[in-house]
């Protein structure tokens, strides 16, 4: 497919895939994104389990197939960074420190997931203060909690008694494992 060919500052209005990429190389190497110049944009076919061809992603058993996605080339100060980006996954394939950052693509997650899986990352993030990108995501199931609870139930609190439908949330960040019970919008971490 043809690629876009701006070698030039980012456009004033970006693309979620370039968006995502723009922002993983400007935490990446502690720069503004205006540093950070556009070679090319191209769509392309992509394994759903490995988006950097060679360079399998790290705790990822996904299914066989293709996934279409961007792959994005950024160049700063010389250096030229290749990205590729597929539903909430984002790869760094190539350019100095590549490793992959990922999320299971779009078509492996639950139905109507998307915005508690959001709610965690944001949460998780904020607590730890890193990146959403720093953060792996193991699993994410559907769940009808018991209550309103969501199964995690705080000392001292009322809730209400009705059947909440939600989801389990397996997240981790440098080995370590973090478990959020969620509604379909709401996410507690839910502590042993």
């Amino acid at each position: 497919m043809p690629s876009l060919e701006i070698p030039s500052p980012l456009p004033r209005k970006m693309t979620e895939p370039l968006e995502q990429a723009v922002h993983d190389l400007a935490t990446r190497l502690g720069i503004s994104a205006d540093e950070i110049e556009l070679l090319s944009i191209t769509t392309e076919e992509m394994p759903i389990g490995d988006l950097c061809p060679g360079a399998p992603a790290k705790g990822t058993t996904q299914p066989g197939g293709l996934v279409l996605g961007k792959e994005i080339v950024l160049r700063v100060g010389g250096e030229t960074y290749t990205y590729r980006v597929a539903g909430k996954r984002v790869a760094l394939c190539q350019g100095p420190g590549s490793v992959e950052v990922t999320a299971p693509p779009a078509a492996s997650l639950p139905d109507g997931s998307e915005a508690a899986l959001e709610a965690a990352l944001s949460d998780l993030a904020a607590r730890l203060k890193v990146d959403p990108s720093a953060i792996q995501v193991v699993g994410v199931e559907k769940r009808m909690w018991s209550d309103a609870s969501l199964g995690c139930p705080q000392p001292g609190m009322m809730y209400a008694q009705v059947i909440t439908p939600g989801f389990l949330i397996r997240l981790s960040v440098e080995g370590k494992a973090y478990t959020y019970h969620t509604s379909l919008t709401h996410a507690v971490l839910c502590e042993p």
